[in-house]
């Protein structure tokens, strides 16, 4: 159903340590990303393979019963500066405990994922 909306799917492997990790992807245009994790963590860049294109959107679905996943905004943690997160607020961005959605865009123009929503 999600890929009426989306070009892509990705349900990677479950997250674990280490903390503050950048997300390498290999996106769609439109890509829905399905997370799990055995414990919360903050992700500090994401990194198309291929390369961060203008105008890709990603929304990352939360699947956990009792972690949390972050988005940290602007981190240096980053591999590059143009993989990094622009959170609305320009705060770290947490996801609720259980069941949420963040989407971020990529804008060439000013290098980064901006969010463009949160659920």
């Amino acid at each position: 159903m999600a890929l009426l909306w989306y070009d892509t799917e990705l349900n990677p492997p479950r997250f674990s340590l280490p903390d503050n990790q950048e997300l390498r992807l290999l996106l769609g245009a439109k890509t829905l990303v399905n997370l799990t994790t055995d414990r919360s963590l903050t992700f500090v860049g994401l990194a198309a393979i291929g390369g961060n294109v203008n105008g890709a959107v990603v929304t990352f679905s939360v699947l956990n019963a009792s972690f949390n996943l972050s988005w940290a905004h602007q981190s240096p943690l980053a591999s590059s500066p143009n993989n990094r997160f622009w959170c609305a607020g320009a705060v770290t961005a947490v996801g609720a405990t259980g069941v949420s959605a963040i989407t971020f865009r990529y804008h060439s123009t000013l290098g980064l994922w901006v969010q463009i929503a949160r659920a």
